[in-house]
């Protein structure tokens, strides 16, 4: 069996085996015997090159035809089934580069973050608005057609919504500018990824990646304007309701499920939270947290109840630690005004038993 893959080594059309590339191309032949291959050349023809079995780069030897070149490769040039071979490979690619382009800058809504292949954000209030990952690749220029932004499966390239390219102060380095609101995808509960992948024009096909995950729980509103949100949600079938802890219902013990009637989030060993905003500032001077009731009442140890100050920064009204199971724990605290309040429960924090829980039935605020 006989197989022939052929991409771009510079900006341009993808070259296929019939048509003449207009720009330099790397051939991938894969046989499971000795071959005979001809190919296009490219115009102007460049080096022609040829990866030999000892994964080193050399000049073709091959019968030169008009506008073609005619190869033979015995079993033992092929590489685990496979040859690569770079036609008009311009003089100025490093043949030796075997490093993908790394990823040295990413910024989120204008602010930096620690650069990385991948980078993962945890739980977000919100999805970001722009995203900037900058690549950067010692030996050899980037390759922008190459760039590819995939979000839940919708795979972009520059120039079409959402992304776009900025080029660097050298051919080495570009910035990749993602605008996730532009990619038609539904918002759902649960883990979110971008991945980035930008390759060079090095003779290899291994491209620099940059995966971002975050963690984001669209908020619900309720009928009286109160907007519900929470830092995440259990994938476990029967709590997708979630806003369900300010429905009025509390649980006592005779409750044989928790499922449909409380919120559960997903086990983790980082911080939660559940927050309730107002449609306009608001006087409050406690909250009332009734817990689920599975075997014994779910209460969780410790807990911050906190206001949002007008400088959207969260300032902590009342702390409580060490707390034993019960069904409703009540907190007071001095009257605040505020826009929002959240009850933050510290990592592993949860019901002794599953600490790496936050469980509640229902939150009330006074």
């Amino acid at each position: 069996m006989i197989g022939i893959m052929a991409s771009a080594l510079a900006a341009g059309s993808v070259a296929d085996t019939d048509t003449p590339p207009a720009k330099a191309c790397l051939y991938v032949v894969r046989a499971s015997t000795g071959i005979e291959v001809t190919l296009p050349l490219p115009e102007p023809p460049g080096r022609q090159l040829v990866r030999g079995s000892d994964g080193r780069w050399h000049p073709v030897k091959g019968a030169m035809g008009k506008g073609d070149i005619r190869l033979a490769f015995s079993v033992g040039d092929l590489s685990d089934g496979e040859v690569l071979v770079a036609l008009g490979c311009p003089a100025d690619i490093v043949l030796d580069d075997h490093e993908p382009p790394k990823v040295v800058g990413v910024v989120l809504d204008q602010t930096p973050c620690s650069p990385g292949a991948t980078l993962d954000l945890g739980t977000l209030d919100a999805p970001p608005d722009h995203i900037s990952v900058t690549f950067q690749d010692e030996a050899n220029a980037l390759l922008p057609a190459s760039t590819r932004v995939t979000i839940a499966g919708d795979c972009r390239r520059p120039g079409e919504s959402g992304v776009a390219w900025t080029p660097g102060d050298s051919p080495r380095t570009g910035t990749v500018e993602i605008t996730p609101g532009a990619f038609p995808v539904e918002a759902r509960s649960g883990e979110q990824s971008i991945e980035v992948c930008v390759d060079d024009v090095a003779l290899d096909r291994v491209a620099g990646t940059c995966t971002i995950r975050y963690h984001w729980v669209p908020p619900y509103t309720l009928p009286d304007g109160r907007r519900l949100s929470v830092d995440s949600v259990t994938d476990a079938e029967g709590w997708q309701d979630w806003w369900v802890v300010a429905d009025g219902v509390h649980m006592d013990a005779s409750g044989k499920t928790t499922a449909g009637l409380t919120w559960l989030s997903q086990p983790h060993n980082r911080a939660h939270w559940i927050r309730m905003d107002f449609p306009e500032d608001k006087q409050i001077r406690g909250v009332r947290l009734w817990w689920p009731y599975y075997k014994q009442y779910r209460t969780s140890r410790s807990f911050r109840v906190q206001a949002l100050g007008a400088n959207g920064a969260w300032r902590t009204v009342a702390k409580v630690d060490d707390r034993t199971e019960e069904q409703m724990t009540e907190v007071h605290f001095s009257p605040v005004r505020t826009k929002a309040v959240r009850v933050w429960q510290p990592p592993l924090s949860g019901q002794r038993d599953r600490a790496e829980y936050m469980w509640l039935a229902e939150f009330e605020v006074e």
